[in-house]
């Protein structure tokens, strides 16, 4: 089983974010995407299953995540040919602020102390939406 915590992102502008999808990624369940990926799309080669499964576990996908990815591919590709990045670029991302962010937002009165949750991530204090909490069913420290 492979642990998944490659979840938080800082993009070029600064921004964190995390993803929903945490968790592990179990080889039962890499074993049966595979083999829907190859029932879908039939003209993919074995290489390139092998190289998606290895850029999956170097990015941290959940079972979750792979499972909901695979999906959105299969329900939406309007290729015979999916690309890596089809697979990869797949994920549902909160973004996780600051308490210099979220100072900064309240005294600009865009949001409320109210409306946001404390989320320590490793021991790092960071804050979330409410509702982003409670829809994605988030714990207090992951």
């Amino acid at each position: 089983m492979q642990e998944s915590f490659k979840s938080i992102q800082v993009s070029s502008d600064g921004e964190t974010s995390l993803s929903v999808y945490q968790g592990n990624l179990s080889d039962e369940v890499i074993l049966k995407q595979s083999v829907r990926v190859i029932q879908a799309f039939p003209n993919l080669t074995d290489e390139f299953i092998d190289l998606l499964l290895e850029r999956v576990k170097e990015k941290g996908f959940s079972n979750e995540r792979l499972i909901k990815a695979i999906n959105h591919v299969i329900d939406t590709c309007p290729y015979n040919s999916p690309s890596l990045a089809n697979f990869l670029n797949f994920d549902t991302r909160i973004k996780l602020l600051s308490y210099s962010e979220v100072c900064c937002l309240v005294n600009k009165n865009e949001i409320s102390f109210n409306e946001l949750s404390h989320l320590r991530i490793n021991g790092k204090l960071f804050y979330v939406r409410n509702t982003d909490k409670e829809l994605y069913q988030l714990p207090d420290e992951l």
